[in-house]
């Protein structure tokens, strides 16, 4: 069983869609009615509450107990809501170009690319995909903070169900392993997973942006919007155009 596949079930549990995350969203419709692309939706919350308020949402996760999860909380809304287990490395062999007002990818899914080549190739596809002055929103970790600081453990995630714990260990300057230990309460269920992630800086980031041809971008370390300070920000939060 891989690691989202094992976790999954609780996935809503260890990360909750919160406010912030989806008035960041919306801030940046263009108009009454979006069409919208979450790449890595994982049980569908966000896109979710996109097509509770009236826009035209498409989700897309490689894990198949996700997308069931998704389609089982989306019952009422099949007319705006779709979602799919695609690949997010094949994202223009099932949309068409120039499709999407935005395109998100949050939850720092992006880095379980492991090499320049790869995430060159999801951002050219993803400028594809998007309409003139269409929008990418994405969310990874700020890993020249946590590479330069060797930070090798995660803030604990903990409430009434589980307890989270995440693990880094830096196998080298680029690739690290993230592992996880997941305690179900209920259960007394411990599940644990280590998966490797690449830990892309700033500066080869915005090289590979600039690659895809996305022309502006701004950068925060929250949903709130604060300005980003590669220093010390835990997240990179980006809005490219």
């Amino acid at each position: 069983m891989n690691f989202y596949e094992s976790i999954a079930t609780n996935y809503d549990h260890i990360f909750p869609l919160k406010q912030p995350q989806f008035n960041f969203v919306s801030s940046e419709f263009s108009s009454a009615i979006n069409t919208i692309l979450d790449v890595g939706c994982s049980t569908g919350s966000l896109a979710i509450k996109l097509a509770e308020n009236d826009q035209n949402v498409f989700g897309i996760d490689l894990d198949q107990k996700m997308i069931h999860l998704a389609h089982e909380k989306a019952k009422n809304l099949n007319n705006l809501i779709s979602f799919d287990p695609h690949n997010m490395t094949e994202l223009q062999q099932h949309y068409p170009n120039n499709n999407f007002d935005i395109i998100t990818c949050f939850g720092n899914t992006i880095v379980h690319l492991l090499s320049d080549k790869e995430i060159l190739n999801l951002f050219i596809q993803i400028k594809s995909l998007l309409k003139e002055n269409g929008k990418f929103l994405f969310q990874i970790l700020n890993y020249d903070h946590i590479v330069k600081n060797k930070i090798t453990k995660l803030p604990l995630i903990e409430n009434q169900h589980i307890k989270f714990d995440r693990i880094y260990n830096f196998t080298n300057s680029q690739i690290i392993d993230f592992t996880t230990t997941l305690l179900i309460k209920e259960t007394n269920q411990t599940i644990k997973n280590t998966t490797p992630l690449y830990a892309i800086q700033l500066d080869n980031l915005k090289k590979l942006l600039s690659k895809a041809n996305f022309k502006k971008i701004e950068l925060f370390e929250n949903f709130t919007k604060t300005p980003f300070n590669k220093k010390t920000s835990l997240r990179t939060i980006a809005i490219c155009q």
